[in-house]
């Protein structure tokens, strides 16, 4: 007996409330006798950490929870009668395929410990996740070895054979990311909820020297360097995001940068270099032990720009926006996961922006200074909840109608307590096949002229 697992539609990245929805199929060689087909969606938070040394050797410690469960009742069904509920499905040989619907839940709900478990129903279609901690974790692995977040449909099948049971198990791994609750604000704007991360810099002019207070004073050939302040404006909560206008979807960087002169300088200020890099903190928690792992995506480097911010007759105040097209064409792979927060694993990100400032006069040019911003950031799956139709239906996509649909006709044979037969045999289908071909013969006009 061979066990095979098809899932419909999409499959590449699902999210809270989609419907996984597909078949099993079973390949029979002999006869085969089915006492119970389950299907189930289970996600895992796995984590592997060497602890505390022992006698002999390091103990490794390991963790799992389990986050997310959701079971379909194949064989026997759970809504036929009780009397009629513990038959078994006789196969035939060949090819046999059964239906299964699955929904992935709103909300985590660690089985492992009760007490993490969030408040409120999961099946709440207008729950509204303020907690990070809530939402269901991504896909993620390439960590710590044994450690993860896996998402997988299991299959299990168990047979009888002479009064003996044997179970048949078959996994099928699938991605999730969570859903993106800030409705509305996929186009970066300024708004209250901004935060600001400053930097004050000193840039030295071509000809600047260590002065004192009395020299600087009296300075008028512009000796005494250049003060500027950065501002970097990025939203507290929703700060990289997807962009849903272009085909490729890839997710780009929202965020405003600014200067402002703080003193008159006769020299202009240029803008030499520009970094860009993106720091992942991971928690690990297996255990008594604890790890933090980091990791580092350079998202931008450019330099020998040689933008001009502010010219000699700027005055003390001025301020300027530096030109966003220096990190529009940045985009974030895969491998970078939306922030999470688990029993056992936790991410979060900060960005890091790195600019070289120069001031020049004439064919004079003084040294680089790097001066770097450093920000907390949230990253975002750019995943709206009007793709499930929880707002809106017109956001659902052809393929989350067409899995919903499904799901609701499987629902109501549910509810109209009907059981799912078994489809017919090799030897049924054969039989059938002759028939009607005999019976197309009979009606065959054979006789000669």
């Amino acid at each position: 007996m061979d066990v095979q697992i098809r899932i419909k539609g999409d499959t590449r990245i699902l999210s809270s409330g989609d419907a996984v929805s597909g078949n099993v199929q079973i390949f029979c060689a002999h006869p085969t006798t089915i006492f119970k087909l389950t299907a189930n969606l289970i996600g895992e938070s796995r984590s592997s950490l060497t602890g505390a040394p022992g006698l002999l050797f390091s103990r490794r410690e390991e963790e799992k929870h389990i986050i997310m469960r959701d079971q379909h009742h194949i064989v026997p069904d759970m809504h036929t009668p009780k009397p009629n509920r513990l038959e078994a499905v006789q196969l035939g040989v060949g090819c046999h395929s059964f239906d299964f619907c699955l929904r992935i839940p709103w909300v985590q709900e660690c089985s492992t410990c009760p007490l993490n478990t969030p408040v409120g129903s999961p099946d709440e279609k207008d729950i509204i996740i303020s907690s990070s901690r809530q939402q269901l974790p991504p896909s993620m692995s390439g960590l710590e070895k044994g450690t993860e977040i896996a998402y997988r449909v299991e299959v299990a099948v168990t047979t009888i054979k002479n009064m003996f049971k044997s179970k048949t198990s078959k996994t099928c791994p699938i991605t999730i990311w969570p859903l993106d609750m800030e409705l509305g604000q996929r186009d970066f704007k300024p708004a209250s909820s901004i935060a600001t991360t400053t930097a004050r810099a000193t840039i030295l002019g071509p000809s600047s020297l260590p002065l004192t207070s009395q020299i600087l004073s009296n300075d008028t050939y512009g000796l005494a360097p250049a003060e500027i302040l950065i501002s970097a404006q990025v939203r507290s909560n929703f700060q990289l995001i997807q962009s849903t206008s272009t085909p490729s979807k890839h997710r780009k960087i929202a965020m405003n940068l600014s200067v402002i002169r703080l003193n008159h300088h006769p020299q202009d200020l240029y803008l030499q270099s520009f970094q860009m890099l993106l720091v992942g903190y991971t928690d690990i928690q297996a255990g008594a032990a604890s790890h933090g792992q980091m990791t580092f995506w350079t998202l931008q480097s450019l330099s020998n720009i040689g933008l001009q911010i502010f010219t000699a007759s700027d005055a003390s105040g001025k301020q300027r926006e530096i030109n966003s097209r220096l990190w529009d064409s940045v985009v974030l792979d895969d491998s970078v996961v939306p922030d999470f927060e688990t029993c056992n694993l936790a991410r979060r990100y900060e960005l890091e922006v790195l600019m070289g400032w120069q001031c020049r006069s004439g064919e004079h040019a003084g040294r680089v200074f790097l001066v770097q911003v450093r920000t907390p950031v949230r990253i975002s799956s750019g995943i709206l909840t009007g793709r499930q139709g929880i707002k809106a239906v017109s956001g659902s996509t052809k393929d989350d109608l067409q899995l919903t649909q499904g799901c609701h006709e499987m629902q109501s044979l549910r509810n109209d307590d009907q059981r799912f037969s078994a489809p017919p045999t090799y030897e049924e289908a054969v039989r059938a096949a002759v028939n009607d071909g005999l019976k197309g013969f009979g009606t065959r006009n054979t006789g000669g002229r």
